[in-house]
């Protein structure tokens, strides 16, 4: 009786998901002190009693001892996952400290034409290099100051993280002198002194001086043309990185054995050296990776909460991309996908025809309509619309790429019919046409300033999302005038409104929203 009682109460603990890891210590042994209780009642019941002698003690002894064996060899079989290796690999380590560690490096696109890409990568876990050519800043030292004002702001408004640290790295040291190398890093240590929050970002360069003292500095000046290992300066910025990757808290995280078989299962779905493409299953939905780990027991029912955090740690380490309800298990897969992207022939306007982006997507060998709608979503493709009434839900047979439209020509002399609207005094001068950036007096303008913070990439995105809104209440089809610099839009037949990137005299950036009617 005790024997089934308490094989009863084991198969009934195996069957409850706790969430928790205190209720799991708590109510699994209660479960099994129960049993060992209804065993007893009902030997009582019967008539049947437990004489406390050698053999029946040594004989429950023996099969409690059995029964955690058997237990432990249960889950172990049920999950493939060798936990006794796993730690006794990690039992060699005295200290969290000296566990390896594992770094990811990821090469951002750096020119004008990828920064709208910037929230598909920025990671709140990571830690940033952002790197220049000492020769072109000293060429064009207002402009490169600006984009490097502007990489910093990016981070710091994509990473969501107060603790993210960023090393500038300045190449090419050797083709100029020491003393104007000094002078470029004292002129951005005097700039982004003026950004508070910039400067709790940046790590310093802690040099040593002959005389013992030690001064800092903001950039690491490298010469990538000489092996490391004769470059002070190198060796000095891999050793500061060491300290940085050991000191972050994220580093420290410690994770539930049972989703190291989830990491393996991504690194199975990722693309190997040699191949021309991606595994067909490098993208999966949501639900679909869901069923994959509770059929391969790395989550039962109702664990969906530790599912969502699991996925959430992995996408913040690197290691996959969760984009809405889609997994993307190799993140170079969305890079590729988005350099072929920009390398694609287009049409007038920046259009792209659905077919041309079908044979994109069979090239990398991934999944048509996940990448259709990971696109849409971060405003990389915008669809056209053949009329407002037209469904999108599924596809057109047309996308416009904002990244890639060319810039309006304020200097054209020859206007199109289509691109015009009445000038202000339709009464006296009832044929007079003016171009439509050209402003009325009834028109209502907007001016946002972004001060500092370079706007192109917040551009682009209002771009794709204003051409989608007015497609939707009015036909765009003979009147589309869309340029990476400005657009106008309509909203029905009321009114239209245009937006313009422009930069003050004081090289701020503005937004120039105006509103007329038509």
């Amino acid at each position: 009786a005790l024997v089934m009682w308490l094989y009863l109460a084991r198969s009934l603990a195996r069957k409850i998901d706790l969430e928790h890891k205190l209720e799991k210590v708590l109510i699994k042994p209660l479960i099994d002190l129960a049993g060992i209780l209804m065993g007893l009642l009902w030997g009582k019941i019967f008539g049947l009693s437990f004489v406390l002698d050698f053999v029946n003690v040594m004989f429950s002894v023996i099969f409690l001892g059995l029964m955690i064996y058997f237990e432990v060899e249960f889950r172990m079989r049920k999950t493939k996952y060798p936990y006794k290796l796993v730690g006794k690999s990690i039992s060699r380590f005295t200290s969290k400290e000296n566990l390896p560690k594992k770094m990811l490096l990821l090469d951002f696109a750096g020119d004008r034409l990828y920064y709208a890409t910037h929230p598909l990568f920025i990671s709140s876990h990571a830690i940033f290099l952002v790197v220049f050519s000492l020769v072109k800043f000293v060429q064009n030292e207002n402009l490169h100051m600006r984009r490097l004002i502007f990489w910093l702001h990016s981070i710091a408004a994509h990473a969501k993280n107060p603790e993210c640290k960023v090393f500038l790295v300045g190449t090419h040291k050797d083709l100029l002198p020491r003393k104007r190398r000094k002078q470029i890093t004292k002129s951005i240590t005097k700039k982004i002194g003026h950004h508070p929050r910039l400067l709790e970002m940046i790590v310093f360069n802690m040099v040593n001086g002959s005389d013992n003292t030690s001064r800092h500095s903001f950039v690491f000046c490298v010469e990538n043309s000489v092996h490391i290992a004769n470059d002070i300066e190198g060796l000095r910025l891999r050793e500061a990185l060491e300290k940085e990757v050991h000191r972050a808290e994220h580093v420290k995280y410690e994770i539930p054995l049972r989703w190291l078989k989830f990491y393996d299962l991504t690194n199975s779905r990722k693309r190997r050296k040699g191949r021309k493409g991606y595994p067909k299953n490098c993208t999966s939905s949501k639900e679909a990776v869901w069923n994959i780990v509770r059929n391969e027991s790395i989550f039962d029912e109702g664990e969906e909460g530790a599912f969502d955090q699991m996925l959430d740690f992995y996408h913040r380490v690197g290691e996959i991309k969760l984009m809405e309800d889609f997994v993307v298990f190799d993140p170079q897969l969305v890079v590729d996908l988005l350099t072929n992207l920009l390398r694609m022939p287009v049409q007038d306007g920046a259009s792209v025809p659905l077919k041309l982006m079908e044979k994109l997507c069979n090239n990398l060998n991934a999944p048509f309509k996940e990448v259709i709608t990971i696109l849409r979503h971060f405003d990389i493709v915008c669809p056209l619309l053949n009329s407002p009434l037209q469904d999108d839900t599924t596809y057109t047979d047309y996308y416009i790429v904002p990244l890639l439209l060319k810039r309006l020509d304020r200097k054209r002399d020859i206007l199109e019919v289509e691109d015009d609207i009445l000038s202000s005094d339709p009464e006296s001068d009832y044929d007079s046409r003016l171009p439509f950036w050209q402003n009325r007096p009834t028109d209502v303008t907007f001016l946002f300033n972004f001060k500092e913070f370079n706007p192109d990439a917040i551009f682009v995105r209002l771009l794709a999302r204003c051409s989608y809104v007015s497609q939707q209440s009015h036909d765009l089809s003979n009147r589309r005038n869309v340029y990476s610099d400005a657009g106008r839009f309509y909203q029905s037949n009321d009114f239209y409104y245009k937006i313009e990137l422009c930069t003050s005299a004081d090289e701020q950036s503005l937004v120039q929203v105006t509103i007329g009617s038509s």
